[in-house]
């Protein structure tokens, strides 16, 4: 700073006014290409202006240099933020009033030397004081110290350009060694800049000569790496044709043997044929030589027959059995999904294919060929294997879809319960479930347990264990963005500060002392959200979708299929019956942990109790959270899986958390009191069993309400009495 500071006026005026000059020659040069001279009154007139805008630039450095004064004493004493601010924008204001006058005067006159040098100490003058200023409400050096406020603002008197604008504030010895050392200022700053400059210079060299090095070096290993790549590609191909060469081989060995075997056995009868016409018919052919076996009475024609017979027989065998190859071969026909063509089809599949010794990757590739339409849809999944398992099972569901089974006679009780199906929801397979919804499943069905206080704990459903970047340096960026909006709202803050603080006071989240293991590590930004209908109601969100270089959480992350129960017959099951009830589960994400391997990927950064003057502190969840892909469909498989685990203890409370729930909220009607009462305390004891809280109760009965505790039900729930309306109305 004061090596700039002592720069030649003219430099740092040219710096300064560069831009300004740049944009008046433009805008001249658009407006006429024609030099101007002005005259003598003109240039009068100028001067004369320009004298008054000096007296007026002379003012307002005067009264900026008072206000410098003033905020030099000001911030020696502890004030609030707001002054802070307030006293950098009146100090910005003053000097940007002195520049912009110096900028005019700059256009039409030629300033002197102590007015460039007036001009350079305001600006560094400013600069120094909004620095400090903005370190000290940034809060840098931590609580304020007045004694080492006003240390750091004794130091400003030291600086050359600042002891004309403090004045009688400097010491005379300060005032002495700036005389002194004037005259030698300009050549020290000279030499510090080109001594500086000399160093970048050879710096860069250095930098240079390395990167080349580098760039040999890399392109070297580039070269290895695309030979190597190029010859192994050459290995593979020489590797699949020797595969489709002996593949080939083999089928035309197989081939063959069974064309030499059918040869075979037409030319044996044609001989036996023929050696039977040969005998005399006068001689009588006795019972005994019928009996006789075949390839005795073959042994016996060939042994009797001359030799040109043989060869005769040989011939006729072979010209046969060209003929019988030359016959186009049969295939059979593409099966699309008709019930009515599937045992033709099966069967002519079975004889031409099936029946081959062949591997059963090929009659899967030839199923596969033979198949299309609908019926191919049905074998969506199975192609991705070429096991006799697969081949197997796509049979099995051929077999299944174009089944034909015998239909009873329909009675009218079965006739009103189908038609009374579509307001139920029972049918679960109507559900798109793809592989990814599988392999979610399997997860969950393989990993769900239950940790010592209760509750279920399950995995994050990846696709794939991700190795993911470390995204500390985005975490800290969404943080002090939130900081900035937490500090100007003050609501904000105290529902936000509340929310964290009891997550961490409940267990669901924990503070983090170690480095963890690399590539599993993932730093989740978050932020808050008010209900639209709860105004004090805050709702901490973790964005899982933020990505850093290119990923985020949720691409790696599992959403599972459709759990949820079909809203239309939760809502139709709930107008059944006259007794009416609901509830809710608390917190419903919060009650399902995740295992502590995976909790890394749930970092995220906070203040220890609130504290914004601290440094921020690692955490991360324990629990499925808002926000995270996987989530909601972690939260409705454990609770399904809470129910089916209970229930043969709770079978009402069972069949209400199966049936009856939507997400975290649960709807029903029961024909009598007895059973209401019955349903809320069994749903009450299923969910604590898992550690679910289930309150927020109503009924539409007072006395199903009185059997619940007065903790667990809904408040603020006004009640309406329809019975006077409903009486009159039927009257």
């Amino acid at each position: 700073m004061e090596a700039s500071a002592n720069l030649p006026p003219d430099d740092r005026d040219s710096d300064q006014i560069k831009d300004k000059d740049k944009d008046n020659e433009e805008e001249e040069l658009r407006r006429s290409g024609r030099l101007r001279n002005p005259t003598e009154r003109m240039l009068a007139f100028h001067k004369e202006e320009a004298h008054k805008k000096e007296k007026r630039l002379t003012h307002l450095y005067e009264q900026w240099k008072t206000q410098a004064r003033k905020a030099r004493e000001q911030l020696k004493v502890n004030i609030p933020e707001r002054d802070i601010a307030a006293l950098i924008d009146t100090l910005e204001e003053g000097k940007n009033s002195v520049i912009n006058m110096y900028i005019d005067i700059r256009a039409h006159l030629t300033p002197s030397s102590e007015t460039r040098r007036r001009i350079d100490a305001c600006e560094a003058v400013t600069r120094d004081i909004v620095k400090i200023a903005f370190e000290r409400i940034s809060g840098i050096d931590g609580e304020f110290d007045s004694d080492a406020a006003k240390t750091r603002l004794h130091e400003l008197l030291n600086r050359d350009y600042a002891r004309s604008i403090y004045g009688s504030t400097a010491s005379p010895s300060s005032q002495h060694s700036s005389k002194v050392y004037s005259q030698h200022s300009f050549i020290a700053a000279k030499r510090a800049d080109a001594a500086a400059d000399l160093a970048a210079k050879e710096a860069e060299y250095e930098v240079l000569l390395e990167e080349e090095k580098q760039k040999e070096k890399i392109q070297l290993l580039e070269e290895q790496q695309r030979r190597e790549l190029e010859a192994q590609k050459r290995e593979l191909e020489r590797l699949k044709a020797e595969k489709d060469i002996r593949v080939a081989r083999a089928r035309f060995t197989t081939y063959d043997q069974e064309v030499m075997q059918e040869a075979s056995v037409h030319s044996a009868d044609q001989r036996s044929t023929r050696e039977q016409q040969h005998v005399c018919p006068e001689q009588p052919v006795s019972s005994a030589l019928i009996q006789q076996p075949t390839n005795v009475t073959v042994a016996a024609s060939v042994t009797a027959s001359p030799t040109r017979t043989d060869v005769s027989y040989l011939a006729q065998a072979v010209q046969d059995s060209i003929a019988l190859n030359r016959l186009p071969m049969p295939e059979p026909s593409v099966f699309t999904g008709d019930p009515i063509q599937f045992i033709e089809w099966k069967a002519s599949f079975t004889s031409l294919i099936d029946k081959k010794n062949i591997a059963s990757a090929d009659k899967l590739h030839y199923l596969k060929k033979y198949v299309a339409g609908p019926a191919r849809k049905t074998l969506d999944g199975i192609f991705y294997r070429n096991d006799e398992e697969a081949y197997k099972d796509a049979w099995n569901r051929l077999n299944q879809r174009v089944s034909v089974r015998e239909l009873p006679p329909v009675t009218p009780a079965e006739a009103i319960r189908v038609l009374e199906s579509d307001f139920k929801d029972a049918n679960k397979d109507g559900k798109t479930v793809s592989q990814d919804d599988i392999r979610f499943l399997d997860v969950l069905k393989e990993g769900i347990r239950r940790n010592i206080h209760g509750h279920y704990e399950m995995p994050l459903p990846f696709k794939g264990r991700p190795y993911l970047p470390d995204n500390k340096q985005l975490a800290m960026v969404r943080l002090s963005h939130l900081k900035r909006k937490l500090v100007k709202d003050d609501k904000y803050k105290e529902h936000y500060v509340k929310f964290m603080n009891e997550i961490i006071e409940r267990g669901e989240a924990e503070e983090v002392h170690d480095q963890g293991k690399e590539g599993e590590i993932w730093y989740i930004p978050h932020h808050g959200v008010y209900h639209s209908k709860k105004p004090d109601k805050l709702c901490v969100v973790f964005d899982c979708s933020a990505k850093y270089r290119g990923t985020g959480l949720n691409d790696h992350l599992l959403s599972g299929p459709d759990l949820l129960n079909n809203l239309n017959g939760v809502l139709l099951r709930f107008r059944q019956h006259h007794v009416a009830l609901m509830c809710d589960i608390e917190k419903m994400f919060h009650q399902f942990y995740v295992y502590e391997a995976d909790r890394d990927y749930l970092r995220f950064l906070w203040w220890k109790n609130g504290d914004f003057n601290a440094k921020p502190q690692e955490f991360r969840m324990k629990v499925h959270l808002f926000g995270a892909a996987s989530s909601p469909g972690c939260a409705n498989y454990g609770l399904k899986q809470l129910a089916k685990d209970n229930e043969s203890q709770f079978p009402l409370g069972s069949r209400f958390i199966m049936n009856d729930f939507y997400v975290d909220d649960g709807v029903a009607s029961i024909e009598n009191v007895h059973d209401a009462i019955q349903l809320a305390k069994e749903a009450q004891n299923l969910c604590a069993m898992g550690g679910l809280r289930l309150h927020k109760f109503m009924c539409n009965d007072r006395s199903v309400l009185e059997s619940i505790p007065p903790s667990e039900r809904a408040a603020e729930v006004k009640a309406l009495d329809l019975g006077p309306h409903i009486k009159k109305n039927n009257e």
